[in-house]
Order: structure tokens, then sequence, then C-alpha cells
């Protein structure tokens, strides 16, 4: 497992996830258990990440961080895969943040789980940061011509209506 398959993170400005993908993977031999409960660290930093670029803020419950996610990400972005494997984080990193005496997990079996999916949602993120800026424009450009024709069919309305509030008028006053 190497950090550098994470740089892509960190070369387009998420340096944070960057930097805590790196302290998980710094145990990922030594100590897969820590290793996955820094995962689920890194998982709050790149929640964050998702929330921002699509301009709203975490609220700071990983859960229901995720389950929001409906509601933050459009449409065009939305990944199921991508919430299950956040959920995959957060639950595999829960168990090894809130450990019980009843703890029956494959540590290193689980360290492999986040890492594959933190690799999944890294391409995920950097992917939506690019499209996003274009889905932007886009949305901008729908949003105008809306404006634009509701403009057009105002004044058609506007003007038929004259029309007929103007033969009205002279039907009224030919029968005076």
């Amino acid at each position: 497992m190497n950090i550098s398959e994470f740089s892509i993170l960190k070369n387009n400005g998420f340096s944070e996830a960057f930097t805590s993908i790196e302290s998980a993977l710094k145990y990922y031999y030594s100590d897969p258990e820590v290793c996955c409960s820094l995962f689920r660290k890194a998982l709050e930093s790149i929640l964050n990440d998702v929330y921002s670029l699509f301009g709203h803020s975490v609220i700071g419950q990983n859960k229901l961080d995720i389950d929001n996610l409906d509601k933050v990400i459009p449409d065009k972005f939305h990944d199921d895969n991508i919430i299950l494997e956040m959920h995959n984080i957060r639950i595999i990193g829960n168990a090894y943040t809130h450990r019980n005496d009843n703890f029956d997990r494959d540590a290193k079996k689980d360290r492999y789980t986040c890492y594959v999916a933190m690799k999944t949602i890294a391409r995920w993120l950097i992917e939506c940061k690019h499209l996003y800026p274009e889905y932007l424009r886009e949305a901008e450009a729908r949003r105008e011509e809306r404006k634009k024709n509701k403009r057009i069919y105002t004044s058609i309305f506007l003007a038929g209506l004259g029309i007929v509030a103007t033969a009205l008028g002279i039907n009224k006053i030919g029968k005076k």
C-alpha cells in the first residue's frame, strides 16, 4: 500500500484528506487496528471536502453526514457505491475506535477494505472536482434560458391580453 496512490488528492487541493490518509497508512503494516480507526478519521476529512465542493458544511456526525449526501450531491454526481464505501469505512473505523470486549474482527482484512474504499472515494472526489465547474456553467445557462423564455412568454401573454382587452373595449364602445 502506497501513499503515492493518493497524491492526486494533495495535487487537487485536498491536502487535509491526503494527510489523514497518510497517517492511516503509516500504521498499515505495524498496527492494522490503528490503521482502521485512522481511516475513519480520514473519512471525516473526505466528507468535509465533499460537502465543501458542493457548497455545504458538514454536520459533524459521520453517519448523518453520509446519510445527508443525497441532499448535498447533485444527481449527476451521486453514486450509491461511493456512499456504501463511506459507510463501510465508518462502520469498520467505529469498530476499532469504540472497542469492546466481544471484539471479533479481522484487522488485516478490514484495513485493506478501508484502503480500497478510500481509493474509490478519492477517484470519485477528483472526478467531481473536475466536472463540477462545467456542471455549474451548464446549470446557469439552463437557468438563464428559462428566465429568457419566461420573459418571452410573459410578453406574448401580456400582448395577447392587451389585444383581447382592446377588442373587448372596442366591442363595448360599439354597443353603446
